[in-house]
């Protein structure tokens, strides 16, 4: 499978590669690189995201978990704030789903081109592991 690079800056606070970390082995699917399911999530973000894990295909619709903890800000919210702690995401996702182009066709489509695509990747990241409760 080729790769290509998904660079996002997302909010410290959302946790979000801890968050995986803990689906990861909450689920049992320590194989699953971290960017394996970044793309899943991008992924089913671009394809509309349902809010339910019932949605999704299998094996995806069994890896629910605990909840989300309550500590953890909402996507939008954190988004919002003047001055945000950021971490990189560098990640190789299969250039099979296109994701750098379909991210890009998708500011175009909504009219967010001033919207970085780390914002667009943080809620989409933070929907998916809201939706499998992390």
């Amino acid at each position: 499978m080729t790769r290509e690079t998904l660079n996002a800056s997302v909010p410290k606070k959302l946790e979000i590669p801890y968050r995986i970390e803990v689906l990861k082995v909450v689920s049992g699917i320590n194989h699953i690189p971290p960017a394996d399911l970044v793309a899943v999530a991008v992924d089913w973000f671009l394809r509309g995201g349902k809010p339910t894990p019932d949605e999704m295909l299998p094996p995806w619709n069994t890896y629910v978990g605990p909840g989300t903890p309550e500590d953890v800000a909402q996507a939008e919210d954190a988004l919002q704030e003047r001055f945000i702690d950021r971490e990189q995401l560098k990640w190789q996702t299969p250039s099979a789903l296109q994701l750098g182009q379909r991210l890009a066709m998708y500011r175009v489509m909504n009219r967010l081109t001033k919207v970085p695509v780390g914002d667009i990747v943080t809620v989409a990241v933070d929907r998916w592991l809201r939706v499998m409760q992390y």
